[in-house]
């Protein structure tokens, strides 16, 4: 694990199902600006760990994002975002990292791997439909309500699953990690967002 994105999202265990980038942003932003306000100083790293979780814990209060401490790997996910945002963007948030990397020298280069990594989403849901057309379709309805397509186009952990039409996971509830690729349609003239799946599972 990448301690020194995700120490945050370990201690709290937060955890949001299919965060858009706007989200990302605002909780980011909120986090940022809560660490300036606070004035936090070098000292007790256990201290420093616990205002940057308060602060994000609070950053998502503020937009309505929802908190499970139950599923690892999205907590992991989100933790990453949130952290390459801010090690972007917060100059107060990598003077925190810096105090922790004097302490721990090996946690500057999972930061920078995990700068170059593409961000990737999570969702969950009920499959609805498999289809094989120009590419194979998955299609889920989230445990928002909402229905979501996902495209398979290269080979993931889990793409068996969608072979022989998917009978495998048809109304079955599954975990997916994807990654929005912005592609140019011909036939609408336009660009459009396509969820590429990266990682695909049954939930038990």
């Amino acid at each position: 694990m990448r301690e020194g994105l995700l120490i945050i999202a370990v201690m709290f265990g937060m955890n949001v199902v299919a965060q858009t980038e706007k989200q990302i942003t605002k909780v980011t932003n909120s986090t940022c600006e809560c660490l300036q306000d606070k004035g936090i100083e070098s000292g007790d790293m256990n201290k420093l760990q616990m205002e940057l979780g308060i602060c994000m814990l609070a950053a998502m209060g503020e937009n309505n994002i929802s908190i499970d401490v139950n599923d690892p790997s999205e907590i992991e996910s989100f933790g990453e975002k949130i952290g390459i945002q801010l090690a972007y963007s917060c100059p107060k948030f990598l003077e925190i990292i810096g105090e922790m990397v004097e302490e721990d020298p090996d946690m500057l280069n999972d930061i920078m791997d995990a700068r170059d990594e593409p961000s990737l989403e999570i969702s969950t849901g009920i499959v609805s439909e498999v289809k094989s057309d120009d590419f194979v379709t998955l299609k889920i309805k989230n445990i928002s309500g909402k229905k979501e397509t996902f495209f398979w186009m290269q080979h993931f952990e889990g793409s068996s699953l969608l072979e022989n039409g998917g009978s495998a996971i048809l109304q079955k509830n599954v975990y997916i990690e994807y990654e929005t690729i912005e592609v140019y349609s011909p036939k609408l003239e336009d660009y459009i967002d396509l969820k590429i799946i990266r990682f695909l599972s049954i939930e038990e």
